[in-house]
């Protein structure tokens, strides 16, 4: 295939694919849920939206499901849910895969740097795609000239202790 994921042309499917189909599709064979729709009865489906993604929570009418934002009802942000997983020596991360033209620059640069092997193969992906419309991977930009970039930026500095410069509200 010689196409980036669709959301890198605007459409938003990723989630629909590859999380909701794939719970639908169980579900819609699991004895349980089958016997409760048989009675007339709806299934809980939870959504796990953090409490700053209230936008995101919508009501809904559906013949087979009820539709739950635990998150948001408990009030547990992004950051709570990174604590909690720790807390009970659970990896964090995002939820998208290691392709996603979503991430922001410095999730790329933490992919190249942390899983080199992935950041080779979504490199392959956006090489061999046939791009018309957007630029690459990170639609305006592709991954690989910014991660040219980075690496040009860097070796400016190697072997050289050049002090930063920065300054904050005018005072050096």
């Amino acid at each position: 295939m010689q196409m980036l994921p669709s959301i890198a042309y605007g459409f938003k499917s990723c989630s629909l694919k590859y999380k909701v189909d794939p719970q639908d599709k169980f579900t819609n064979h699991w004895e349980p849920a089958l016997n409760h729709w048989a009675t007339g009865g709806k299934c809980e489906k939870w959504i796990g939206y953090d409490a700053s993604e209230e936008r995101r929570a919508k009501i809904r009418e559906d013949a087979k499901y009820t539709f739950r934002y635990p998150l948001i009802e408990w009030g547990i942000y992004r950051e709570d849910c990174v604590a909690i997983c720790q807390s009970e020596g659970l990896p964090s991360a995002k939820s998208s895969c290691f392709f996603c033209p979503s991430m922001k620059r410095h999730e790329i640069t933490q992919l190249a740097k942390d899983h080199p092997d992935l950041m080779r193969r979504a490199l392959e992906m956006e090489a061999r795609a046939k791009l018309t419309t957007v630029q690459g991977l990170g639609r305006s930009f592709s991954w690989a000239a910014f991660l040219r970039g980075e690496a040009a930026q860097s070796r400016l500095f190697e072997d050289h202790e050049v002090p930063c410069g920065c300054y904050d509200g005018g005072v050096e």
